[in-house]
C-alpha cells in the first residue's frame, strides 16, 4: 500500500506538501532516509503538520504525518485540521501575514491543499 504523497510540487509558494500515512516509526525511517533528519521522539499521536528543512538540498518543504488513512468521518476531520497547520506553515514560510481580518490567502489555501490531498488519496484502503 502507498505510504507517501507528494502534492503541490509546483505550487505558486514553491513549498511542496508531503503526506505521510503509517506508523510513527515508518515516518521517521523515512524522513531519515530521505531527507536526512534526525528521529525525534513520538508527542502526537493522531497526526501532525511541520515545516521542515530537507537537509540534502536545504529546500524547505511541509510534511504531514497521519497513523492512518481510510475515508472515514473522523479522518477527513482530522485530514482538514493538519492541511489548515500546512496552509499556515506555508505562508508563515512565504511571510505572508494571516490575520482576522486577512484571512482569505489561509482559506483559499486550506481549501486547495485538502481537495489535493483527497485526490491524492482518492484510492487508498488500509
Amino acid at each position: 500500500m502507498k505510504k507517501v504523497y507528494k502534492i503541490l510540487e509546483n505550487n505558486m509558494y514553491g513549498v511542496p506538501v508531503t503526506i505521510f500515512i503509517g506508523s510513527y516509526a515508518e515516518s521517521e525511517s523515512y524522513l531519515h532516509r530521505n531527507f536526512g533528519l534526525e528521529r525525534s521522539e513520538q508527542r502526537y499521536y493522531g497526526g501532525t503538520t511541520s515545516l521542515m528543512t530537507d537537509t540534502k538540498n536545504g529546500h524547505s518543504f511541509v510534511y504531514i504525518w497521519m497513523p492512518h488513512y481510510n475515508h472515514t468521518i473522523d479522518e477527513m476531520g482530522t485530514l482538514t485540521h493538519e492541511c489548515t497547520h500546512a496552509a499556515m506553515r506555508i505562508l508563515e514560510a512565504c511571510s505572508i501575514p494571516v490575520t482576522y481580518k486577512d484571512h482569505e490567502s489561509l482559506a483559499y489555501l486550506q481549501s486547495y491543499i485538502f481537495m489535493e490531498a483527497l485526490a491524492a488519496m482518492r484510492h487508498r484502503i488500509s
